[in-house]
Parts: structure tokens; sequence; C-alpha cells
């Protein structure tokens, strides 16, 4: 920030006025991101991917249930 003040004395109220406001304008602190563009085409090849894992995952999951069921079915069968 750049503050203009004036020496004369018509203008000292003014110039103080100004002086605080560059003082506190000095003392606030940003943090600079920079803001990338992904390739369209790059990001909905990374969640197809990411939705293939989990469909996996999730098939994993139920034919892990399946197989507990089917074997405390068999346990009960036994058991009678």
């Amino acid at each position: 920030m750049v503050a203009t003040a004036s020496s004369e004395e018509q203008f000292v109220l003014e110039s103080i006025s100004t002086c605080r406001f560059a003082q506190r304008v000095a003392l606030i602190q940003n943090e600079a991101t920079l803001n990338e563009e992904e390739d369209p085409d790059v990001v909905i090849s990374r969640l197809r991917r990411r939705v293939e894992e989990l469909e996996q995952e999730v098939c994993l999951l139920k034919c892990s249930e399946e197989s507990t069921e089917m074997n405390s079915e068999q346990i009960d069968s036994e058991g009678a």
C-alpha cells in the first residue's frame, strides 16, 4: 500500500488518519495460493478409477457378508 501524507496544516488530521490506516493495512498477512487448473479428462479418469476401486470394495464386503451368512446357516442346519 502506498499512503500519501501532506505536511500542510490544513491536512494534518487527514494525514494522521491516512497514516493510521496504512499502519493497520501493514499488519494484514496474506497467504497466496496458486490456482491450478486441472485437465477435465484427467480428473474424470481419476474419478472413474476411484469409482471402480469403491465398487470392488463393496463387492468384496457383500461377498464376505454372504459367505458369513451361509456359514451361520450351515452351522444352524448342522446343529439341528
